[in-house]
């Protein structure tokens, strides 16, 4: 069985890098999913149906939220990220 986790954006080093550096913007909420941990997590289990899940909503999430992210996140933008 093929399992895929699809969330639409994040806002550094764009959506194919999802997991570099943290998980944080990995939520895919139409899913009721709040990272890809869980995703990971029914993967490595291997006794169910692998998860297929698909972002619709066009939405894109910071990968450092809170603090940390006003923090970092003005530097990664005007980096270009």
């Amino acid at each position: 069985m093929l399992g895929y986790y699809l969330p639409y954006a994040r806002d550094i080093i764009n959506p194919h890098c999802l997991t570099t550096l943290t998980f944080g913007g990995t939520a895919i909420k139409e899913s009721n999913l709040k990272n890809v941990s869980s995703f990971i997590d029914n993967l490595l289990d291997g006794t169910g149906t692998p998860l297929r899940v698909v972002e619709v909503a066009q939405v894109k999430q910071e990968a450092f939220p809170g603090f940390l992210g006003g923090l970092i996140n003005p530097i990664l933008a005007s980096l270009g990220y």
